[in-house]
């Protein structure tokens, strides 16, 4: 068969080619020729004519995007599932009177729960579990300051006497 005429792809091109992509990575064309009945060279000329590494990585591509969105929907839908459990949770665990006062009503066994709870409630809204505080007092910051300049001080009159230069 010429090269002109291989360039038109037929269904058992495209079956060839389906079960060499099904192969996975360690895919070669003897497979593909043993099934097909044809020799290791017409396969490779299909796999050369017909560009099948390039499809490889092209459905490849496709197949990961697929796989993606399932993943990203599945996380999403348990995340929701999730939050509609910790919502009825904390309904649960206080009772709010007619004037807007909150009264704790702990079913949940102890502090900790609750916390763990408010934790998991705040993740799941994507919302910070802790902040990190840092206080810094003025006159510490001031006395640490000094006591820096101090210490470059002394060690720049220390190189001074060590060179000789005044």
């Amino acid at each position: 068969m010429s090269n002109k005429q291989a360039q038109q792809e037929t269904t058992r091109h495209l079956e060839a080619f389906d079960l060499y992509y099904s192969l996975g990575l360690k895919r070669t064309l003897r497979p593909v020729a043993d099934k097909f009945d044809v020799t290791w060279q017409s396969v490779s000329n299909w796999h050369k004519w017909f560009n099948w590494d390039q499809r490889c990585t092209e459905r490849d591509a496709v197949v990961s995007e697929r796989f993606e969105e399932q993943s990203i929907s599945i996380v999403l839908d348990q995340k929701q599932k999730m939050l509609a459990v910790v919502d009825a949770l904390f309904d649960e665990c206080m009772t709010v009177t007619p004037e807007g006062k909150v009264i704790p009503s702990f079913d949940i066994l102890n502090m900790q729960d609750f916390e763990r709870l408010a934790k998991l409630y705040l993740l799941l809204h994507g919302d910070p579990t802790s902040i990190t505080e840092v206080k810094t007092n003025a006159d510490d910051a001031r006395r640490t300051l000094a006591e820096r300049l101090d210490a470059l001080s002394a060690t720049d009159e220390a190189e001074r006497i060590v060179t000789g230069v005044a």
